[in-house]
């Protein structure tokens, strides 16, 4: 569930530990443009969120951009960042 695995795994029904990075990294595009995936992973202390790092193409257009995440073939519903 969620963005799958991690290590150290997450238990059910208890709180993200810290350093609980996903064992794959997704994918995420901006503007349909591949991002630069810094780091990716539950949020200590927290259940069901995730936070995933990544750096906006050199290229991005300066506009509204669509940011979408792939996770084993399965893209997210997109959400819309401003690039500056």
């Amino acid at each position: 569930t969620g963005l799958g695995a991690t290590t150290p795994p997450l238990v059910a029904f208890q709180l993200a530990p810290v350093g609980a990075n996903l064992n794959t990294v997704p994918v995420v595009r901006i503007g349909g443009a591949s991002a630069t995936v810094q780091s990716a992973s539950a949020v200590p202390g927290s259940a069901g969120i995730y936070q995933i790092r990544a750096v906006v193409p050199a290229n991005a257009v300066s506009t509204d951009q669509l940011v979408v995440v792939v996770v084993g073939g399965v893209e997210s519903a997109g959400v819309v960042i401003t690039v500056q």
